[in-house]
C-alpha cells in the first residue's frame, strides 16, 4: 500500500458509481470537511487508477 500523507480527514466521504452506455463506468465521489479536497484529488489514486494490472500477483 502506498504511504499516505498525513492530512485533516473528510468529515463525509461518498463514492458512488454510474453506469451510462455513453461513459462507461463512472465512479464519483462527494468530500466535506477538512481535508476533503486532497481526498478528492488523490480518489482515483487510492482506487486503484494508477495501478497496474500486469504486475499484480493473487
Amino acid at each position: 500500500m502506498a504511504h499516505l500523507p498525513h492530512t485533516p480527514r473528510p468529515r463525509h466521504l461518498e463514492i458512488t458509481e454510474h453506469v451510462s452506455p455513453a461513459d462507461g463506468t463512472v465512479i464519483a465521489g462527494e468530500a466535506g470537511g477538512p481535508g476533503s479536497d486532497w481526498t478528492l484529488e488523490a480518489l482515483p489514486a487510492l482506487l486503484g487508477a494508477d495501478d497496474d494490472p500486469v504486475a499484480f500477483v493473487p
